[in-house]
């Protein structure tokens, strides 16, 4: 030992290799809901101003439909991370906003190239609060399940 790591521990982590089995388990929903989003920012703009016509005109409507769409890929994304990759629930949080954030992005982009359709900023910012809501709730709920203790009679107690 060195002179100056006298008394210093070192913790050894054991890294558990990827079951990729199961990393693709949770990515297929992930991914197939990526590829409904992609189809919906697929159609033309007519087609929006159809379906806009025969719904009531509520300001804002259109960014919470942002959010309501990414808080279900920002949910699938946060079990994929937590269930495929293993990672912790803080580092889920962070991969699945950036996930549907980065997605939102190339969602815009790809309605920049859709006829009638334009790309707008604010549906991005939409999308990663519906992702960030998304993944703080399972986070929560992954928090509260951790913390329960369990009786000597082998039942849940939720304190």
């Amino acid at each position: 030992m060195d002179a100056g790591q006298e008394g210093v521990r070192h913790r050894v982590v054991q890294v558990r290799p990827l079951d990729w089995t199961r990393v693709a388990l949770f990515a297929v929903p992930a991914l197939a809901w990526a590829g409904v989003l992609f189809w919906l920012s697929a159609q033309s703009g007519e087609t929006i101003k159809d379906a806009e016509a025969q719904r009531f005109d509520i300001p804002g409507l259109g960014y919470f439909a942002h959010g309501a769409l990414y808080f279900v890929l920002g949910g699938l994304a946060w079990l994929w991370a937590r269930a495929g990759l293993g990672v912790s629930r803080g580092h889920g949080l962070i991969v699945a906003v950036g996930f549907a954030v980065l997605y939102g992005v190339s969602d815009e982009w790809h309605q920049s190239f859709v006829p009638g359709r334009s790309p707008d900023a604010l549906d991005v910012v939409a999308d990663g609060f519906g992702a960030l809501a998304a993944a703080v709730a399972l986070w929560g709920a992954g928090r509260t399940r951790a913390s329960r203790v369990k009786s000597p009679s082998g039942d849940e107690d939720a304190g």
